[in-house]
């Protein structure tokens, strides 16, 4: 047998001290999260040495919650559309096995108008910029050159690359091949961080609406 069996660990916080703790976090700290309140406690004024594991056992074991961790979320407001048809096409790639095991996985590349939802121009390739110029072009080339593109910020449509020297001095970032494209055409480049803000693309996914 072990001979610290049935010997109370040397650290192990006592009753006093939980009912001190309970009082402050009851009171003066009653804000303050799992995290935070062991600095309170460890402040000059009170000068208990705490971690937050244990705050969280002892406020758990008296059904007491940390307070919210995090603010209140902020509110995304919905992006209005584009006033006429063909001025912002919305960009992304899906990836499916589409053929059902009888190819390789391919992707889906869609371009659909931001106003009318339509899909303008879809292409079945392996993801690559090329799959992204051929729609693009047949778009231009039969329906209308859109004013802007709204896309991602994968690698495809935004270069890893840090600036050079001589691009910061001038201003200027580094290009991926489809933004050079982009700029040729005079189409503006709109990315998002949010996937949301795609969803009209992330829920089409369906051969039968592509034409």
């Amino acid at each position: 047998m072990h001979s610290n069996r049935g010997k109370e660990p040397w650290n192990k916080i006592s009753a006093e001290s939980k009912q001190q703790d309970l009082g402050l976090t009851r009171g003066k700290y009653l804000d303050y999260n799992d995290n935070h309140f062991p600095e309170g406690l460890n402040s000059e004024k009170h000068k208990i040495c705490i971690s937050p594991p244990t705050v969280y056992r002892i406020r758990r074991e008296n059904r007491l919650r940390s307070p919210r961790k995090r603010g209140v979320p902020r509110h995304r407001r919905q992006r209005d559309r584009y006033p006429q048809a063909g001025m912002l096409l919305q960009t992304d790639g899906s990836r499916y096995d589409w053929e059902e095991d009888r190819d390789p996985w391919l992707t889906l590349i869609v371009y659909i108008d931001d106003v009318t939802n339509e899909v303008l121009g879809a292409v079945f390739r392996e993801e690559d910029a090329a799959g992204y110029f051929l729609g693009l072009q047949d778009i231009c080339l039969k329906r209308v050159i859109p004013a802007a593109d709204y896309a991602d910020r994968r690698t495809i449509f935004q270069s890893p690359s840090k600036a050079t020297i001589e691009q910061k001095l001038a201003g200027e970032q580094p290009r991926s091949q489809f933004r050079h494209l982009l700029d040729e055409l005079g189409i503006e480049l709109i990315t998002t961080h949010s996937a949301r803000a795609k969803g009209r693309i992330e829920r089409l996914g369906v051969p039968s609406k592509i034409s």
